[in-house]
């Protein structure tokens, strides 16, 4: 058993780079205890990733103009 999570880029073979969201779990192991048979599911979340690249970079904008603001927000 045991399951696995990871999320990683792969350049596609077309030369763009897409954000994977990986889960993977051993299905069966040999008498050693090494994996001999896996499941991996792979989902694309290049759309999510450049979601919240967006609102992290808006959120940075913001603070650093209210911080030359002098203001603040409550």
């Amino acid at each position: 058993g045991g399951t696995v999570y990871a999320e990683y880029r792969l350049r596609h073979g077309d030369g763009h780079w897409c954000w994977l969201r990986e889960r993977s779990t051993v299905l069966t192991r040999n008498a050693g205890g090494l994996a001999t048979q896996l499941l991996c599911v792979a989902r694309n979340i290049t759309l999510e990733m450049q979601a919240q690249a967006t609102v992290e970079a808006g959120a940075s904008r913001f603070a650093v103009a209210l911080a030359a603001s002098g203001m603040a927000v409550f």
